[in-house]
């Protein structure tokens, strides 16, 4: 009996710290899935240049990417799971505070950098990005 190929269950995931925190958790909760697990970096949301509009298109290039690479096919993903770090995406505006550096500083009831109009603006993007139709990626 020949053995089915696997299929792609490609993660994209916004940084390495995300893809070592869980990919061994998600290797373990489709361990009976006959599946072949991808994960690539994909911080989308601090890109300036990726909008609600093209957000679409460039997971679609991301995930063509690799499949040109690899000399895959669409028919060979099973689905594209994009994780979203939301860091505090939905902290009220009130929340976010001046601070003593450019790096945004969290606390359990703020954030706080120099220039919070910048996290304000970061929040709103990340919030306006969220796909939940994985045929507006793979559908092209």
């Amino acid at each position: 009996m020949v053995k089915p190929t696997k299929k792609i269950l490609f993660f994209i995931v916004e940084g390495s710290t995300d893809k070592t925190a869980l990919e061994k958790i998600f290797k373990k909760i489709y361990r009976k899935k006959h599946v072949r697990f991808v994960f690539t970096n994909g911080d989308i949301t601090s890109d300036d240049e990726i909008t609600k509009d093209n957000v679409c298109d460039i997971l679609y290039a991301k995930v063509k990417k690799y499949l040109d690479e690899n000399k895959l096919k669409k028919t060979d993903v099973w689905q594209v799971i994009q994780i979203f770090d939301t860091d505090g995406t939905y902290i009220p505006e009130a929340a976010i505070l001046p601070g003593p550096t450019n790096e945004f500083c969290y606390s359990t009831t703020s954030i706080s950098c120099w220039y919070p109009e910048k996290v304000k603006e970061r929040n709103r993007k990340k919030a306006e990005m969220y796909i939940d139709d994985y045929y507006e990626i793979m559908g092209k």
